[in-house]
């Protein structure tokens, strides 16, 4: 009994004076973004409604929100397009629900919602009904368990190991750990496994680990980054991804005999009353976990070779995007409109190719027609900057000529603005004059116009604005975690954000020059 008291006080005393252990999780930015306020984009805040109920009720709305974790690897938005696992196997389940669950209409589809967060908001997010499912490589834990619930496991084998910067000496077991500062994030499993190493070195008669918090913002990319540069020495990583990475990241040092869990397991995870939503998953799990096809075929897609993780290290085209996103932004502010949501348009139109031509004549980056640019009259439309222009421009005319109604809240405004671009403006309001006479809200594309528009003309309209939606939400709420976690790097390892220019050192001109753009691109939008 005095043993474990003993215990019990010398864990809590070396444990807590080192690390802040995870507060109350901060959802006001969630929160925010769901209100009612002026500047809260409508597409936005249409996601964001809170929503409890299980998936029958979801497959009414025709919307399940999948709450994410930017990934470099396993899931992310890079120059307009969704990529990696996690992104594909968002895919597949969206296409099992709508095969298991088809629509009277077989042109309209339930939707799957991609909601990035940062990984400590996942559960609290998920349980005050900002997302419905949650997709981040968790491992499955007590401490999880107690508050929400996880499908059957799609991975399982996986071991918690060191992860060094090679210039640290030899550690051969963990009394060689004794004394040291280990970095791991507060709300993750790698916590609660170094606690309980802790308590074992503590019985032996060593002094525990000191135990620092990693920013919540920072991923597990972003954490070896730091080990592999020397700002600092060591983490607990999951063996899959420490591997991963070291084939980048070349300074790192992988102790796989040092391990801090043995045979850890991955799982979605749901809220505790959705049953419905769980028998579905675990189906899916069933046919796509990492020992199927399915996962056999996505290991080899991204990770046979490392030539996919080295483009996402050194941003291949990024030179080009980032231009793009100047002139979008440039163009944006000048027609007051919103540059993100005209870059998922553009996208969708012509994946960002300026010398992409359909077979009807549209040219260019926004795909218009010769008759559309000449009414617009600024300049050639074969000139990426002047194809941009007529875009925003024409965007802007069809908001003020044909779907100014002030019956349309801003959210189906925007949405009807796409559709109008897509299969022209007259058409969609033809459409929507037929939604009204079917007892239909002519008001509202999603479960009303949107079947129209299916029945009459067909999936490819339909389609186009599930993709800018779904594109158009995931970018943004990166954004805002992306300039989270540059603010977390720059609180982290330096002074102040208001330092002299002259006393920074390459890297955090690096971290400060991101952010400034970041920040921005924000506040143009």
């Amino acid at each position: 009994m005095f043993k474990n008291i003993l215990l019990t006080m010398l864990t809590g005393f070396f444990l807590f004076s080192s690390v802040s252990f995870a507060k109350d999780v901060d959802l006001k930015p969630i929160e925010k973004l769901e209100s009612n306020a002026k500047q809260v984009k409508p597409l936005i805040q249409r996601v964001l409604k809170k929503n409890t109920s299980d998936l029958d009720e979801m497959l009414k709305k025709q919307t399940i929100r999948v709450l994410v974790v930017k990934s470099k690897a396993f899931y992310d938005v890079q120059k307009g397009r969704g990529h990696g696992l996690y992104h594909d196997a968002i895919v597949s389940l969206e296409k099992q629900i709508n095969k298991n669950y088809p629509n009277k209409n077989k042109h309209i589809r339930t939707k799957l919602i991609t909601v990035p967060v940062s990984r400590d908001a996942l559960i609290p997010a998920l349980n005050a009904g900002y997302g419905d499912l949650a997709l981040a490589d968790n491992t499955i834990t007590k401490r999880r368990k107690r508050q929400i619930q996880f499908t059957t496991p799609f991975a399982s084998g996986i071991k918690e190991i060191l992860v060094t910067n090679k210039s640290l000496g030899n550690i051969k077991a963990y009394e060689d750990l004794s004394g040291k500062k280990i970095y791991v994030k507060a709300s993750g499993s790698h916590m609660d496994s170094l606690i309980n190493v802790n308590e074992t070195l503590v019985l032996k008669g060593y002094e525990p680990m000191f135990i620092e918090a990693i920013p919540e913002e920072l991923e597990s990319e972003d954490i070896l980054e730091l080990v592999d540069s020397g700002l600092i020495e060591m983490t607990i990583m999951d063996d899959y991804k420490a591997k991963l990475w070291s084939s980048v990241y070349k300074n790192l040092q992988l102790h796989t005999d040092i391990t801090f869990r043995e045979d850890s397991q991955l799982a979605i995870m749901l809220r505790k009353d959705n049953p419905l939503l769980l028998k579905e998953l675990n189906i899916f799990v069933e046919k796509h976990k990492y020992d199927t096809s399915f996962g056999r075929s996505m290991v080899k897609k991204y990770y046979s070779t490392t030539r996919y993780l080295k483009e996402i290290k050194t941003g291949i085209s990024k030179k080009k995007f980032v231009k793009l996103q100047n002139t979008f932004s440039k163009y944006a502010k000048r027609y007051k409109l919103d540059p993100l949501m005209l870059m998922a348009q553009a996208y969708q139109e012509s994946k960002f190719i300026q010398n992409s031509k359909s077979h009807v004549g549209a040219k260019g980056v926004m795909q218009l027609m010769p008759a559309t640019a000449r009414e617009m009259n600024v300049g050639s439309i074969n000139n990426l900057d002047s194809n941009i222009h007529a875009g925003v421009k024409y965007h802007k005319l069809l908001k003020d000529r044909y779907f100014n109604d002030s019956k349309i809240d801003n959210v189906n405004r925007a949405l009807f603005i796409f559709a109008g671009y897509n299969a022209g403006p007259n058409k969609i309001n033809r459409l929507r004059k037929i939604a009204k006479e079917k007892g239909l809200n002519p008001n509202e594309w999603f479960g009303n116009v949107e079947i129209i528009a299916a029945e009459k003309i067909g999936r490819e309209t339909v389609q186009y604005i599930e993709n800018i939606y779904n594109y158009y939400v995931a970018y943004t709420l990166i954004n805002i975690e992306e300039e989270a976690k540059l603010r977390a790097k720059i609180a982290m390892f330096y002074d102040n954000e208001n330092k002299d220019d002259s006393k920074l050192s390459k890297r955090e001109k690096k971290i400060r020059k991101e952010l400034a753009y970041l920040t921005s691109n924000r506040k143009k939008s």
